[in-house]
């Protein structure tokens, strides 16, 4: 019997190809702190860079839109945290779901002890939230 890996969400087989370009940075071929002015550092900064390009290049951003994460948590921990602070001017006022990952939901909670208001809307059984659900919200909802 074959066996079928379903979790993907917190651990994704790397693809073939992906292993190959990044194996001289496991194996020591080339290594460096891409922060670190040595020449190692450097060397590894260019390549970094130039993975920033191709991937901003794929999908029509500027390279200095690119930001390498760590993982979906850290990834999740800046979109909304940065989001938020940058535009508290704008308001304070979040609008997510109570079927959320924890990633998404402890750093709103840690957004509500800060001072924002956080609204989870509930789902449906299929996972979705309603436009009823939604217009229900705006109507009684005073935004600051």
């Amino acid at each position: 019997m074959h066996d079928i890996y379903l979790d993907h969400a917190a651990t994704t087989p790397v693809r073939e190809e992906v292993f190959e370009a990044m194996k001289p940075y496991f194996d020591g071929t080339k290594i460096g702190n891409a922060s670190s002015i040595h020449r190692y550092g450097r060397k590894v900064r260019v390549e970094i860079d130039k993975a920033r390009r191709t991937v901003a290049k794929s999908i029509g951003a500027k390279h200095d839109e690119i930001i390498f994460t760590s993982g979906g948590t850290e990834a999740d921990n800046l979109a909304i945290r940065g989001t938020a602070v940058a535009n508290r001017a704008n308001g304070r006022h979040i609008i997510s779901t109570n079927a959320e990952h924890h990633a998404v939901l402890h750093v709103l909670e840690q957004l509500e002890r800060e001072g924002f208001e956080v609204t989870y809307l509930p789902v449906g059984v299929d996972g979705a939230v309603t436009t009823k659900e939604v217009e229900a919200h705006f109507k009684t909802t005073r935004f600051s």
